[in-house]
């Protein structure tokens, strides 16, 4: 499998620095944590060649990437200003992506409305209308969008297949897994979830968190079992991984240990997350 570390883990840092330190652990894969640095640039065309020119220079690869979020509590309105200024605002990170030759954007399903006053249907039809506007832009580019689980109408594996069929399944959008979303606000079983998405889980989050408690944590992977369920279950979801022949990266999303955490700490951590990561992907626990 491809270990990847979010580019976030040293967001205190510069996006060259916290890349140079994720490969200096060994790690040769990461998720940009946004695109902001590139889409507010002046001289985007020259700050993309120097970042490519730096990842070739330390070895590593950025095939995922996260895209803007923000406004998922609210109905957009169908051709309303704000939904045409996001409309434009994905195009272009989009178009982005492409240059820089990273073909996994992970967005959060935009109205998955904390509301209720939205019904389904409506909520449905405005995703559909919404990514069908970015069919083009994703076909021209050569990327592809995961929709990340989050709470609401998108909290499962199910919800996500059926809103990918509803927007015209098209080969351009696929399945983010992000396991703290599914301990908080579904039924946490992440093996379930990777089965039931299948050959449409095409990135994910990875990150331990306390399902007892419906805590949306973000921490490393903890790699132990209360006895109840409680915490999230690595070994069903290699296994899980393995049978559906997933190919794409195993990325750590995880705030909760980010930079809140002494830099000594993250940096001794990372070092020995990269010698436990590869004896799990070895089975060897």
């Amino acid at each position: 499998m491809k270990l990847s570390m979010w580019s976030n883990y040293y967001g205190d840092l510069s996006l060259k620095d916290s890349l140079a330190k994720i490969a200096e652990a060994g790690i040769k894969y990461s998720e940009l944590a946004g695109l902001s640095l590139f889409t507010s640039s002046q001289n985007v065309s020259r700050l993309i060649e120097d970042f490519q020119r730096h990842s070739s220079s330390i070895g590593i690869k950025t095939p995922q990437v996260h895209g803007s979020f923000g406004g998922q509590d609210h109905y957009l309105e169908p051709d309303s200003q704000e939904w045409n200024a996001r409309l434009e605002l994905f195009r272009k990170e989009i178009r982005v992506a492409g240059i820089l030759k990273i073909p996994v954007m992970v967005y959060h399903p935009i109205w998955f409305a904390k509301t209720t006053k939205i019904s389904l249907k409506k909520l449905r039809d405005a995703n559909r209308l919404f990514y069908r506007e970015l069919l083009p832009d994703l076909q021209k580019n050569k990327v592809s969008i995961a929709l990340e689980n989050i709470s609401g109408v998108c909290g499962t594996a199910e919800s996500l297949l059926e809103l990918i069929d509803h927007i015209g399944g098209d080969r351009h959008l696929g399945i983010c897994l992000d396991t703290s979303h599914l301990q908080a606000y579904s039924d946490g079983d992440a093996a379930r979830f990777i089965r039931r998405a299948g050959s449409r889980l095409i990135a994910t989050h990875f990150s331990d968190a306390l399902l007892h408690g419906k805590r949306d944590m973000h921490l490393l992977p903890i790699f132990s079992q209360d006895g109840a369920g409680g915490w999230v279950n690595w070994a069903a979801i290699r296994d899980a991984l393995e049978e559906i022949d997933y190919k794409h990266l195993f990325n750590l999303e995880v705030p909760g240990s980010g930079v809140n955490t002494p830099m000594p700490v993250r940096e001794q951590r990372l070092n020995e997350y990269v010698k436990i990561m590869d004896a799990f992907f070895k089975n060897k626990f």
